[in-house]
């Protein structure tokens, strides 16, 4: 099960403590969530817009809301989770700005994995073809904020503007499952950030 989980679900499967309680956003096919909630014995909840997804996690047994991401986060209480996760679909979200901040007010932690649109083999490929190399896991469907923000100079300093206080950031390449501390920005092509609220 947990084998078969793409590289960066495996990085924030490691992040989860025994015990949360978890807001999954965007869940997909539940993939992370049926992990966690059968090896690590804590209450998560799944959001996802797409119907057929949303019934196969149901038919895991999953607890998974059908709803819109920019509408499904409005009626929760502030800190109603211990982590609340979104992983690869900010570049696809209408509004990704109300999102993060409702992810900030809801959750305790926040985990967000985004496709660093800036890396080197997108550079190359939008020089010689005018398009992007998309990433495992994700699709073409952009957003301008969304676009905007799946750089990780750009994420970062959004998150400094913001107040949100980054305590843990990973970056790899998917590929190779290799992990970056230099040139970051220019090499990774996914980045993992956990948030708190405050510098």
């Amino acid at each position: 099960m947990l084998s078969s989980l793409r590289y960066d679900l495996k990085i924030i499967y490691n992040l989860i403590p025994e015990g949360s309680k978890v807001l999954d956003i965007g869940c997909g096919n539940g993939e992370l969530l049926d992990c966690l909630t059968k090896r690590k014995k804590l209450k998560a909840i799944g959001i996802e817009i797409n119907e057929l997804k949303v019934a196969k996690c149901i038919s895991k047994g999953l607890n998974v809301i059908q709803s819109d991401v920019t509408e499904g986060l409005q009626d929760y209480p502030d800190n109603s989770f211990d982590q609340v996760i979104l992983s690869i679909i900010l570049q696809e979200i209408e509004n990704p700005v109300s999102v993060l901040t409702e992810m900030m007010r809801i959750g305790k932690s926040v985990i967000v994995s985004i496709k660093n649109i800036a890396n080197w083999k997108n550079r190359i490929n939008f020089l010689l073809n005018g398009n992007l190399a998309l990433t495992e896991g994700t699709s073409e469907k952009f957003t301008r904020q969304g676009l905007f923000l799946s750089n990780i100079r750009n994420f970062k300093r959004f998150c400094k503007e913001n107040k949100f206080k980054i305590i843990k950031q990973t970056y790899i390449s998917n590929n190779f499952g290799t992990y970056f501390t230099v040139f970051n920005s220019f090499f990774a092509e996914i980045a993992i950030f956990v948030l708190k609220k405050g510098r």
